[in-house]
This record gives structure tokens, C-alpha cells and sequence, in this order.
């Protein structure tokens, strides 16, 4: 009897481990179980411990000679790895390079009396860097035997953390019109109105370049951009303050500079809207005479029709030799998301007998405007 009682308690307690028995009949397995075991989360990486090594290049004797940045100390070496592989391709130099390089050298030895050196450099400074977000600015000198070299300046902004690098665009939020406050605040700074050398400014591009700093950003241009050579790199510092409510919740950039307060109100949306029609205006006759979209990507929705059909356009256009010159433009009214345009075009063809040919065109448009990310989706004419 006590073998059978001993086993009948060996079976309930082997059941209760695999199937489940007891008095209740209820399964183990559709019993409340005890919360999982945490684990303790890892600590955040201390990103002041990464290393900024610099490493060097030369070609061609010396006459080309490059230093860029490598990081050590990230403990993802997949991302590391990753950012250096940018961080060498920024600071490298292009077999186009070498080639104007050499083409010079060898014009020198072959006319000796014309004298002049010729090279290429370009070099590093780690502008920026707070917790995980790093910022360095490459400098580079081209110099290929003329009255002087050509500087040129671009900025590489990275999270080391992810391995995702920023251009201007991704620190602000979609639809903020943040070209236009930035535009405000570069022409306030700029009182020796040295961006109107050439022309009147017409504002700050998504492709122009950024550099971060402590209080803010620092928008600059190269030499010929917009002044003259002797005017160099034009640099308009920016305060935190007057762009944070812009800033992309979403990057590491909401928190860089602390709980700053927004010091500007927000614009319009039809101020913006405003903005946005006349850099597309100003900028389509660029796409046209260059054969190429870029010019105003950014102001057009992608898969919208209107940016495929644009994109066809801008090719149909330049592949035919037209030139385009705009006379005006004028907004004459907005409806919601639809803006009325009155614009006038000086147009330049082929001729046949090998001349050219002029006409102006007056155009009346609708445009559609999607305000949650302020570009156009499409185009109609106005009759």
C-alpha cells in the first residue's frame, strides 16, 4: 500500500513538472506565472572614452597628401567599422584627382618657364562632438598651376551610436519650413551683405552645409558661392534658440543643446507655402538648364505625379537644348492647398542653321501643395 501511495505521489509530482496535476485539475501551464526575471539594463556607452586617430595618405610624390579621421574605442565594431569606412571615403581623394593632378605636373616639366606648383590637400578638425553625436569638417586645397588653389569645405555629422549620418534636411522635422527660418536668420546676420556680391541671396538650399557647436549651428558657403574669392568661406553662427522648436524630435539633436527655449514664433503656413513656390520657381529653370532634378527635389513630393512628371520634363527639355531664363513670377492667390501662379519665361532653342532662337512664354499654374511635409504633388493648368 505504501508503494502504491509512494508511486501514485511520484507520478503527480513528474505530471505537475511536464503536464500539470493536482487537486485544483487546473495545468501548471494555465496558472499565473511569477513575472519574468529583469535583467539589469546595460548602462549607457560612455562615448567620451571613443578615440579621434588620424591617418595619411600621400600620392604622386608628396604632391597629394590627405589625413582623415578613424575611431576607435566604439564597442559595436560593426558600426565602427561602418563610420570609418565613411569617415576614409570623405577624407580620400578620387582617381579624377590624381589625373588633373598629373596632367598638370606634366605640363610644368614640359614648359618649365610657366613655373607654378600644383597639388592637392585636404585635412580634418573635429568640430563638434557631445555624448554620441560627432562632427568633423574637412578641408581641402586644389592647386593646379592657376593665379591661386581652390579651398573647399564640406561637414560629415554622425551618431556614432547608430552609424547614421546627417545632412542639413535630416535635423529638422518634415514640413517645419526650416530653409525659410533659416534663410531669415542667415540675411539678419549678414550685414555687410556680403551674399549679395553677385546677386540678391536667395536663401539657404537643402544642400548647403552645417557645422554644429555649443550654442548652435554654423551655416557656411564656399568661396565663389555667393562673394568672391578674397571674401573666402562665408559663415553665419546660429543660436539654438532660434531654430529648436524645428528640430526633429526624433534625432539626437532634440537634446544636444539642453532645455533651450524657443526664442522665435513659428511662421505661417501660408508665409511658408509663399517660400516654398518661389524656390521652386527660381529653382525648376536651374533643373532645365543643367538636365537635372536636383535642383529642385526637395521641393517635390517623391512618387508624387508631379515629380515624375518633372523628372521627364527636365530631360525632355535639355536633351532639346532649351534654355530657360525666368522673367517673373507671381503668386496671385492661395485656396487651401492650392496656389494660383502667373510666370514668365525667356525660352532659348536650337536652331536649325545652327543659331538660336528666343520667345517668352507667359504659364498660368495651380499647384497642389501637402502641407504636412511642404512640398507640391501636382500641377495643372490655370484657364
Amino acid at each position: 500500500m505504501k508503494k502504491a501511495k509512494y508511486a501514485l505521489l511520484l507520478t503527480c509530482a513528474v505530471g505537475l513538472i511536464s503536464a500539470g496535476c493536482g487537486n485544483s485539475g487546473q495545468r501548471v501551464s494555465d496558472r499565473p506565472s511569477a513575472p519574468p526575471v529583469q535583467n539589469a539594463q546595460e548602462p549607457e556607452e560612455n562615448y567620451d572614452n571613443v578615440q579621434v586617430q588620424s591617418k595619411s595618405q600621400e600620392d604622386l610624390d608628396g604632391h597629394i597628401k590627405v589625413e582623415y579621421p578613424q575611431l576607435s574605442g566604439l564597442k559595436n565594431e560593426t558600426i565602427q567599422k561602418q563610420i570609418n569606412a565613411d569617415l576614409e571615403k570623405q577624407g580620400k581623394y578620387s582617381d579624377e584627382t590624381i589625373h588633373e593632378i598629373q596632367g598638370t605636373l606634366d605640363y610644368q616639366k614640359e614648359h618649365p618657364e610657366t613655373g607654378g606648383s600644383a597639388g592637392y590637400t585636404s585635412k580634418y578638425d573635429v568640430k563638434f562632438r557631445k555624448n554620441n553625436v560627432f562632427n568633423f569638417v574637412f578641408n581641402s586645397y586644389m592647386d593646379t598651376g592657376g593665379a591661386h588653389g581652390m579651398p573647399f569645405r564640406w561637414s560629415y555629422i554622425v551618431d556614432v551610436k547608430t552609424g547614421k549620418s546627417y545632412n542639413l534636411p535630416d535635423l529638422f522635422k518634415p514640413g517645419s519650413g526650416y530653409l525659410y527660418r533659416l534663410s531669415e536668420l542667415v540675411k539678419e546676420r549678414d550685414v555687410k551683405k556680403d551674399l549679395d556680391t553677385f546677386q540678391p541671396f536667395s536663401g539657404v538650399e537643402p544642400y548647403d552645409s552645417v557645422y554644429l557647436t555649443n550654442e548652435g549651428l554654423t551655416v557656411f558657403f564656399q568661396p565663389y558661392e555667393h562673394a568672391s574669392y578674397a571674401q573666402g568661406f562665408l559663415e553665419y553662427s546660429l543660436n539654438a534658440q532660434d531654430f529648436i522648436d524645428l528640430i526633429n524630435p526624433d534625432t539626437p539633436f532634440a537634446k544636444l543643446w539642453g532645455d533651450v527655449k524657443p526664442a522665435r514664433t513659428k511662421e505661417s503656413q501660408e508665409t511658408l507655402v509663399r517660400d516654398l513656390v518661389r524656390r521652386y520657381e527660381t529653382n525648376m529653370v536651374d533643373a532645365v538648364n543643367d538636365g537635372n532634378l536636383r535642383a529642385v527635389k526637395p521641393y517635390l513630393k517623391p512618387g508624387s505625379q508631379l515629380y515624375q512628371d518633372q523628372e521627364a520634363l527636365v530631360k525632355k527639355l535639355h536633351d532639346q537644348g532649351i534654355y530657360e531664363h525666368l522673367v517673373s513670377y507671381n503668386i496671385d492667390r492661395i485656396d487651401g492647398n492650392q496656389v494660383y501662379v502667373t510666370d514668365t519665361i525667356e525660352i532659348t532653342e536650337s536652331a536649325q542653321n545652327g543659331g538660336t532662337t528666343k520667345r517668352t512664354e507667359t504659364y498660368r499654374w495651380i499647384y497642389t501643395v501637402d502641407p504636412e511635409v511642404l512640398q507640391l504633388t501636382n500641377l495643372a493648368a490655370w484657364k
